[in-house]
This record gives structure tokens, sequence and C-alpha cells, in this order.
């Protein structure tokens, strides 16, 4: 699937967020997640992995992966990488931040 593509509209006041290659078809929100959860509700888009590009203010993007499963938007646990497990120097756990799921809500 095409990465989906986030970017603030300062004209607009909002965030706006297409697939790449296509920033013709825009969806706009009061953040970016709302954003990119439009585009997909609005493309039908079937459950999946997906790829995120936010763009941020120093001209660099930051990108993230989701899991798009109707109607939530999972984004991978920065914390554990997905794997929901917290491995220390003597110890393994399960991730405190997504409780071993290796998602977290967007």
């Amino acid at each position: 699937m095409l990465p989906i593509i986030a970017r603030y509209c300062d004209t607009a006041g909002q965030w706006q967020a297409w697939f790449d290659g296509n920033p013709c078809i825009a969806y706009n929100g009061e953040s970016s997640m709302q954003a990119v959860h439009r585009v997909l509700e609005g493309h039908r888009t079937p459950s999946g992995a997906l790829e995120l590009r936010v763009d941020q203010d120093d001209g660099r993007a930051a990108v993230m992966k989701a899991t798009w499963w109707p109607p939530d938007l999972l984004l991978c646990c920065e914390h554990c990488n997905g794997t929901g497990e917290y491995i220390g120097l003597m110890q393994r756990e399960t991730c405190a931040r997504c409780d071993g799921n290796g998602f977290v809500s967007a």
C-alpha cells in the first residue's frame, strides 16, 4: 500500500493528509491523525499495515508504522518496536506503554 503523507497547512490552519503520489485528493483534520483517519475512511481502505510520513517543522518527516483496523488506527509502539516486550540487561517484561499489544491507539 502507498504511504500516507500528513502535512500542516498554515493557510488552512489544519492538517492535510493524502496517499503518496495523489496530493489532489487530500483530507483535512484538526490533528495529523484525524486527517489520516479521514483519508482511510474516505477511500474505504481495507484493513492492513500502513506507513505514515508526518512532515515536521524542520523539513524532515517522521516515518511511523501503523495498522488500519476499521474504525481503529493503531500505531506501532515506539517503546518496544511492536514486540510487546521490554528487554533490559537482566530482565524481560511486558511493555508498559502498549501493555504487551505492540500497538497504541492513534
